[in-house]
């Protein structure tokens, strides 16, 4: 994990994962430090590593803005962010109560279903969203200027990102694309 949610570093300074307790996490996965990857990712990376390297078969997280997800897709896992206020944060240290969650890693979608379902007092409703499958569901794409076509992704991830989408609306997802976001 990193201290106070790398809050309290000046950015850039401190990598993600680094605490004074335990040190820098290193990814399961990428070993080397000297390579680019090397990197966590995110306040939760502890939690997203301890499962990728079999230590657990779930972890939670908390997350304001990519401490959950970032760390777990670097470490090859299943995330999800729930709504703001679906999951109590009682005991959690509030960076922004506005977008503050507390959401769930782990190795299946079934897992991370099953642990939501607990968390929310759902039980089921989850799983039932895994076998429903996509058909109907809609799915918005974000076309941010500069972030899909301006060189803040990997173009791998874009391509391969956007291959997804093409094989989700063959199964009966509505993709809207793209979708427009007004400023607050």
């Amino acid at each position: 994990m990193s201290e106070w949610a790398n809050f309290r570093a000046s950015f850039g300074k401190i990598p993600s994962g680094w605490s004074a307790r335990g040190g820098q996490t290193h990814s399961a996965y990428v070993t080397d430090t000297l390579s680019p990857d090397w990197n966590p990712s995110g306040s939760s990376s502890g939690s997203a590593v301890g499962v990728s390297a079999g230590f657990s078969p779930l972890a939670l997280g908390t997350e304001t803005d990519g401490s959950i997800i970032m760390p777990a897709s670097y470490a090859a896992l299943y995330a999800i962010k729930p709504a703001v206020g679906k999951v109590p944060t009682d005991g959690v240290i509030p960076v922004g109560p506005s977008m503050d969650s507390v959401g769930v890693m782990g190795k299946s979608a079934w897992d991370i279903a099953i642990t939501l379902g607990v968390m929310t007092g759902e039980e089921g409703r989850y799983l039932d969203a895994i076998y429903a499958g996509v058909e109907g569901l809609r799915i918005g794409i974000l076309r941010e200027a500069g972030f899909w076509d301006g060189g803040g992704l990997d173009l791998q991830i874009v391509n391969e990102s956007l291959d997804a989408l093409q094989k989700l609306e063959t199964l009966g997802a509505v993709v809207v694309d793209p979708v427009y976001m007004p400023p607050a």
